[in-house]
């Protein structure tokens, strides 16, 4: 619950508090170029006509969206969302100027901006204009506002603390960034997908009772490093097992970097099967099968969980067909 703790703590502090409300948007006005004073109130989640619900809006006497706050930490960040919020906000505001504001943590604020950018390309909007900043910035603004000292500030101070140390706990669970933009060569991010690699894999080992110690990372041919073995399923006479790693071959052909290699022991008896149940699989010339792990837009622990999610359904259909 820590995103949407964060974002009503955001959206209470706004709504309680006339000094942050004033700072925040005199802060934003000049972030984003527009002015803002004309925000009467912050209202969480509102539903849109198409279900959209942006995290936080600044809403003015007619209940216009004039300012739009979408606070991310971990979670899926696309166009797509953005543009439902984008489009709702042109046309409550028809044609007058309003904002909209991406708030995330530092490590994403490259990525942020990336799919900002996809989204004006992709969407004219000229009476809005959109940004990215982060946490910290936002907060370092509050704190600027509120007194150190003096006695009747302690509960907001106490406040702002509190939030700020739900902030950082956050983003340390993040743990490794998304790739640096959206339009970034794989290379220049291959520190954290191997190290991606090491951690999604013994997650789902854990899962079958075997630590690292068990089943340590290795490779067994160039251009598959790291990778680990992983229980593919287990069978009467010898269990089959998955060398799941970063292809770094298959990598620099513009394909997943992340695949699972089904040796050719296990493959060849079921390899129509297989063929038929992953149709983006590769057969290599060895015998071979290969089926590539999708890397999902998430970051840090939620992409771990989610890669994890699926080797397992990769597992539980291999475990069918043996």
């Amino acid at each position: 619950m820590g995103e949407p703790a964060a974002t009503k703590c955001l959206a209470l502090l706004l709504q309680s508090e006339t000094r942050l409300h004033a700072a925040t948007t005199n802060w934003l006005s000049e972030l984003t170029g527009v002015d803002l004073g004309s925000v009467h109130y912050f209202e969480p989640e509102i539903v849109q006509e198409d279900l959209g619900r942006p995290d936080l809006s600044g809403l003015d006497s007619l209940g216009r969206p004039v300012l739009i706050v979408e606070a991310k930490f971990g979670a899926e960040l696309t166009d797509g969302q953005l543009a439902s919020y984008l489009q709702n906000q042109q046309v409550k505001l028809q044609g007058e100027r309003g904002a909209m504001v991406v708030l995330v943590p530092e490590a994403r604020s490259e990525y942020a901006q990336g799919v900002v950018d996809t989204l004006l390309h992709s969407i004219p909007a000229p009476s809005i204009s959109a940004v990215v900043t982060t946490w910290d910035a936002w907060l370092d603004h509050w704190d600027a506002v509120v007194s150190q000292d003096a006695a009747e500030d302690f509960d907001l101070r106490s406040d702002l603390n509190q939030l700020r140390g739900l902030v950082h706990t956050m983003d340390g669970l993040l743990g490794l960034p998304f790739a640096p933009n959206s339009d970034a060569a794989w290379r220049q991010w291959e520190p954290d997908l191997a190290a991606l690699v090491i951690e999604f894999t013994r997650v789902v080992n854990e899962v079958d009772g075997y630590s690292a110690r068990d089943l340590p990372t290795q490779s067994s041919e160039p251009g598959f490093s790291p990778a680990r073995y992983v229980l593919a399923a287990r069978r009467p006479t010898k269990d089959a097992f998955l060398y799941v790693g970063l292809s770094s071959i298959r990598a620099d052909e513009g394909k997943s970097p992340i695949w699972a290699r089904i040796s050719q022991q296990y493959a060849a008896p079921v390899m129509g099967a297989l063929h038929a149940h992953f149709p983006n699989g590769d057969e290599d010339a060895r015998g071979h099968f290969w089926i590539p792990i999708e890397i999902p837009n998430t970051v840090g622990t939620e992409r771990v969980f989610n890669m994890t999610e699926d080797l397992l359904a990769v597992k539980e259909t291999l475990q069918s067909l043996y």
